[in-house]
Formats: structure tokens, C-alpha cells, sequence
């Protein structure tokens, strides 16, 4: 499948969000796009995720700014750089496809909520075992190293790349915990992408049940692409650090 073509075709212009996205992320709630990866992608996607796993290019994602895979009980999953690879591996077209799909969303995301949010994007992989979680903590980090100006996080982006057919038995929920409203919690419906405010909304991921699912190929595995936009410091409030790992 040519993943890269159909990014030029006419179509590929339209809005890619659906009407209310900026409002809802200013209001700081989450918002779902149902379908934004279609499942031909999706199954592309688990293909290149297995390649990468089969590489032993998944390390443990533990807490800390990046994930650095120190265990404190804080999660359970493990994560790989889908970018620094050998792109003879895999289904690399089906994974840039993706990047520039999300790439369109971050121009959407800057216009409607008015940030001037970087081009440079924070992304991997993660996968969650058997028993994986991931406990409630905030996304926001100020990233200060490196030649390019200060930055942190602004809004997170979920793309779930499980099988279909997921249910609230098999566990693996995204809860975010939005400003003055009860805990919204969303299952991790294939192809669907997540976005949510990475300062104002705190989330955790319930564990992944330990019990077979029907038509599984093998145990159950929640995998998905994560990735986070940020906005230079000086267009952000007060410094926050980060409960949680990048997730």
C-alpha cells in the first residue's frame, strides 16, 4: 500500500478535525476522532510494530520526563522510537503516513487554539502487556536541553493501534481527569485518535486484563502511537514538572 500518495491527493486539504476539537481542548476536556486511522493503516501500523518488537527496540517506559524505564510502580508498558530506526524495517510508509496525518492535525490545533505550537513532535510507540497501567500523572514537561528554545508540551495525542473489537473487560481505559468535571473514561477503540490539554487534564490507563480475548492473536496487547506538540515556555504559564513518564 502507498500510504505516502494519498496525502496528496485533493482531499488530503480538507479539515482533518472534526468541528469543536480547539473548544474542547480550551475548555480542557478530551477529544476523540473515531476512524481517523482506517483499519488497512491500523493493520499496517501493527505490522510495524511487531517488526520493531521483533528488533528488541522496545525498552521498558518507566516515570520520568522521557521515559527513561526506571521502575517505580508508577507503569507497566514498554515504548520505541519509531523515528531513529532502520527504516528497512517494518512498514515505514504506513508509519510517516501517520506522522503527517498528525502533523496536519497540529496545524489545526495552532490555528484553533491560537498556540504556536513547534514543528518538531515528541512520538513512539507503546505497548501494554498483560497487567500493564498506567497510574494517574500529567504530561507537561518543559524541555530545556538541546540548541533550540525552550518548549513544553501543550497537547497530547493518542492514535490506539489495537485490534478491534476492544471491550471494557479487556481493561487498557484512557481516564482523563478534566478540569471540574467527572472523570471521562474512553476505551481504546481501533484507529481512534485522543487529544487532550497535556498540562490542564491528568490521565491514567487502567490495567489490561489478564484473561485471554476471544479472536486474539495471541495474549491480549494494547499497542498505540503516542505523541505530544509543545509551545515555546514563554507562551505557557507557570513551570510545571511532570508526574508521569512520557507516555
Amino acid at each position: 500500500m502507498q500510504w505516502l500518495a494519498l496525502l496528496f491527493l485533493p482531499c488530503a486539504h480538507a479539515l482533518i478535525l472534526s468541528d469543536g476539537a480547539a473548544h474542547t481542548l480550551k475548555a480542557g476536556l478530551v477529544h476523540r476522532e473515531l476512524n481517523f486511522a482506517p483499519p488497512r493503516l491500523v493493520e499496517d501500523l501493527r505490522l510495524d510494530v511487531d517488526a520493531l518488537a521483533a528488533r528488541d527496540l522496545f525498552t521498558p517506559a518507566g516515570s520520568g520526563p522521557r521515559g527513561s524505564g526506571e521502575s517505580n510502580g508508577m507503569r507497566s508498558a514498554t515504548f520505541a522510537d519509531p523515528i531513529s530506526r532502520d527504516r528497512a524495517v517494518g512498514c515505514w510508509d504506513a508509519f510517516v503516513a501517520l506522522w503527517m496525518r498528525l502533523d496536519m492535525v497540529r496545524c489545526e490545533l495552532a490555528e484553533g487554539l491560537g498556540r504556536d505550537l513547534v514543528e518538531e513532535t515528541e512520538i513512539h510507540y507503546v505497548r501494554y502487556p498483560v497487567d500493564g497501567f498506567f497510574q494517574r500523572h500529567v504530561d507537561d514537561f518543559e524541555e530545556t536541553e538541546g540548541e533550540r528554545p525552550p518548549s513544553r508540551r501543550s497537547v497530547s495525542f493518542i492514535c490506539y493501534l489495537n485490534e478491534p473489537g476492544w471491550s471494557a473487560a479487556d481493561g487498557g481505559a484512557l481516564r482523563v481527569y478534566a478540569p471540574g468535571s467527572a472523570p471521562d473514561d474512553l476505551l481504546p477503540e481501533s484507529g481512534s485518535l485522543v487529544l487532550f490539554d497535556s498540562s490542564a487534564s491528568p490521565a491514567s490507563v487502567s490495567r489490561i486484563a489478564s484473561r485471554p480475548r476471544p479472536r486474539a492473536r495471541g495474549p491480549t496487547l494494547a499497542s498505540t502511537l503516542r505523541a505530544r506538540v509543545g509551545a515555546p515556555s514563554s507562551t505557557r504559564s507557570s513551570r510545571r514538572t511532570a508526574s508521569g513518564p512520557a507516555s
